[in-house]
């Protein structure tokens, strides 16, 4: 008797544990910028250049606000299970990104996976990020390991993926990673960018990490952040899903050499001739230039490229006023 009521109550454990393990799966964190003040944002994440604006239910940054990275404890320089750090996860940040005009270095988005593992494993000397970068000068994303977010001089771990997105603040984007063991997802959308096979990088082996983005030369604007247990917000669907398809690159038109006898002219344009009168000739090659596809009407005027006349007009508009007028936000 004794021995079948044991039985049971290790059942019973065993459900319960069971039933804990299935109800902890879901959202960790979720920020709302609406109801969430900038203290309480912070207690959450580390201390930054980002200020929460409640009236228009955003967190947003300058190109100042460089790191956004959840709370964690390091005491030691290697990330423990304590705050905010999870071996596993899934995160999602949703943004728009405009130009600062302060700065004028090229932009950035980031989303990173801060991997301690090698070092750990003595595979590395430092942490080893796996980054989903986008290129915004280049217009495509990237995904890299090895280097600080926004470098490749780490390696990359795919080809790149042209995508043209909004960067002048008008579109949201949410970008997303998902860690599993030995493996690591990139996202937009929900769209898949990457899916990168972890095995050899140690991903998810021992040491937690913390959600981190970088921003280069952007102001953002923040709308939601959210971190989940591992495929909560990107179910794994068991074996690689197909990425976005990468479009080729537009190849330059093609340019044609052709010999042409011209006649040779002094410095004030006049034919040379010889002794005997006769002009004087060389033979020349002229390159011909692609037809320019990028040309139409100009009001007052002939055909012209438009990005001459896109030039001409910043040109006046700079002459004219002298200085750009820039204004701020500021965090009262």
């Amino acid at each position: 008797m004794k021995r079948i009521i044991s039985v049971m109550l290790i059942l019973v454990m065993m459900l319960s544990m069971v039933v804990v393990n299935t109800s902890a799966a879901g959202v960790i964190f979720r920020a709302d910028f609406k109801t969430m003040t900038e203290d309480q944002f912070y207690a959450q994440f580390m201390e930054g250049a980002f200020h929460v604006d409640d009236v228009e239910g955003v967190l947003y940054g300058y190109y100042e606000a460089k790191a956004l990275q959840s709370m964690y404890s390091d005491p030691d320089g290697i990330f423990d299970n304590t705050l905010n750090t999870w071996l596993t996860y899934d995160a999602s940040i949703t943004l728009s990104m405009a130009d600062d005009e302060l700065v004028e270095y090229d932009r950035t988005i980031n989303i990173a996976y801060c991997n301690d593992n090698p070092r750990v494993n003595g595979a590395a000397e430092a942490r080893e990020f796996i980054t989903l970068t986008y290129d915004i000068q280049k217009q495509e994303f990237n995904a890299t390991v090895g280097g600080f977010p926004g470098f490749t001089e780490g390696g990359l771990l795919g080809d790149p993926i042209p995508m043209e997105l909004d960067v002048e603040g008008g579109t949201f984007y949410t970008f997303g990673i998902s860690v599993e063991k030995n493996r690591v997802r990139f996202f937009i959308d929900d769209q898949l960018l990457y899916d990168i096979d972890g095995t050899s990088m140690y991903v998810a082996d021992s040491i937690n990490s913390p959600f981190f983005m970088w921003n280069d030369g952007n102001y953002l604007n923040i709308t939601d952040i959210t971190v989940a247990t591992a495929t909560h917000l990107y179910p794994s669907t068991g074996s690689a899903p197909t990425p976005v398809e990468t479009t080729a690159p537009t190849q330059p038109a093609e340019t044609t050499t052709r010999k042409e006898v011209v006649d040779v002219t002094d410095d004030k344009g006049n034919a040379v001739t010889d002794a005997d009168g006769n002009k004087v000739t060389e033979e020349i090659i002229v390159t011909d230039a692609p037809a320019d596809t990028n040309t139409g009407a100009v009001q007052g005027g002939n055909s012209a490229s438009t990005g001459d006349v896109t030039f001409i007009v910043v040109a006046a508009m700079v002459a004219t006023l002298g200085c750009a007028i820039i204004i701020r936000k500021v965090n009262i």
